[in-house]
């Protein structure tokens, strides 16, 4: 009941937080006894989003602090939503035999036919890199094989949870779930040798999400990646036939960047080096100027007047929406900044604090409407509007912006002719030099 309720609520307000995509969620299985593993990079917002994208109830594994740090309400709640603590040594060596009975729960939820996310880097860091693969994952499954004569067919699916800024309100995340894999080769090794057994499966586990999530080799290359991101990644769309704005299409395009960048970093990091140079000089003088890169390359079109038309017939709706949500914004922005000392957590805080304040003060807001034009119909007029209004302003806060932006942008065209002229000349050349270095990495790479 408790675990209903919670995802119901967190349906409707993560929804309004992130631009939810899940990809190849027909894969998951329904009636298995199942592990997702998953990159970990938001803290506790990454297990309650991947809670209201799967059709069944979800057991997650948070790290023993969470349970040890909470008064007897909250272990309440925790446990009523499918969390079970896992302790590590920085949790005290005290706590690491409570793990046994961690991992009996999760023998038991296995033979139920239950499903279990684990985080199996052990460690939430905000990074495009897989980090080491721990064993808990495996042990979790070929345990409760063992349990169970071998006989569960338990198994296992990936997860890669791609943010486009896990940190930032309004932005947009993909699931991208891979196919699911069965246990047999690792569960005749561990038959053999228990510790080989894991082993082996703990390293299949990496082999499987590797190619489920961007991956950076070298947190240098990081910043390079997104300005290339910025920069090629719609016309690398635009040359393979995808969708500029499909957060599939987009995973696949930043995936092919990164690897490409990891390759050149290992063959060819004079050239690697020169490419980083020339995109930083074009993207300085890009802010000297004060031109975006859209700027550069996009032209007011008779598409972005009709959208300009439509997003000024849906104005009084928006507005109404922010002017009912402002205050919200404000009280997470404002908590976010004075708790949050790691950026991996302001994701978690902004959605948290915005959870606790739309649960205080939408009630308060009714009161007050109610009050004040003491009206039932007017009341219930504003109960109906309200989530739609705040829907509405959620899902078009960033085409304002982004129509604003453009608009401002061809205006300083207008006023910047040359300067402009000097960028696209220098964009050009960059692109051509991107598109060049893509045809030698395939090349290469497919040696």
């Amino acid at each position: 009941m408790v675990y209903r309720v919670v995802k119901s609520l967190l349906i409707l307000i993560i929804n309004n937080f992130y631009r939810i995509k899940v990809r190849n969620g027909h894969r998951v299985p329904l009636k298995d006894p199942l592990i997702i593993v998953s990159n970990h990079t938001n803290a506790f917002l990454d297990s309650l989003s991947m809670s209201i994208v799967l059709k069944q109830n979800m057991f997650s594994l948070p790290r023993g602090n969470v349970f040890l740090n909470s008064s007897k309400v909250l272990k309440w709640l925790f446990t009523g939503i499918g969390m079970i603590p896992i302790y590590r040594k920085l949790e005290g060596a005290e706590n690491l035999k409570r793990n046994d009975e961690t991992f009996e729960r999760c023998f038991k939820i296995m033979k139920d036919k239950g499903t279990i996310h684990i985080y199996p880097e052990a460690i939430c860091i905000y990074e495009r890199k897989l980090k080491s693969i721990k064993k808990g994952a495996a042990r979790i499954l070929l345990g409760a094989e063992e349990r169970n004569d071998y006989s569960l067919n338990s198994k296992v699916i990936v997860c890669g949870l791609i943010y486009e800024e896990a940190a930032q309100f309004n932005t947009n995340l993909l699931f991208n779930f891979s196919k699911p894999f069965s246990l047999r080769e690792s569960i005749d090794i561990y038959k053999e040798n228990n510790v080989l057994g894991i082993n082996h499966l703990t390293k299949k586990i990496g082999e499987k999400m590797l190619p489920n999530i961007v991956h950076v080799e070298n947190k240098q290359l990081v910043n390079l990646v997104r300005n290339i991101e910025l920069i090629y990644r719609s016309e690398l769309a635009i040359r393979n036939r995808m969708d500029p704005k499909n957060q599939s299409h987009q995973f696949f395009l930043s995936k092919h960047i990164a690897n490409a960048i990891n390759y050149f970093n290992s063959n060819d990091i004079e050239q690697l080096n020169g490419l980083a140079e020339r995109i930083g000089k074009y993207l300085k003088t890009l802010k000297r100027a004060s031109f975006l890169d859209k700027d550069i390359h996009h032209s007011l079109g008779l598409n972005h007047i009709l959208k300009g038309i439509f997003l000024t017939l849906l104005l009084p709706f928006c507005l109404w929406g922010l002017i009912n949500n402002f205050l919200i914004l404000i009280i997470s922005k404002v908590v976010a900044d004075k708790v949050v000392k790691r950026i991996e957590f302001r994701g978690s805080v902004l959605f948290l604090s915005g959870m606790c304040s739309v649960l205080l003060l939408y009630p308060l807001q009714m009161i007050f409407f109610y009050l004040y034009f003491d009206s039932i119909v007017y009341l219930a007029i504003y109960m109906l509007l309200l989530p739609i209004t705040s829907r509405l302003a959620f899902l078009f806060s960033r085409e304002y912006v982004s129509w604003f932006n453009m608009f401002k942008g061809y205006i300083m065209k207008l006023l910047r002719l040359s300067e402009f002229k000097n960028l696209q000349k220098e964009r050009t050349a960059l692109i051509e030099e991107l598109d060049l270095m893509v045809i030698g990495y395939r090349k290469r790479h497919l040696k």
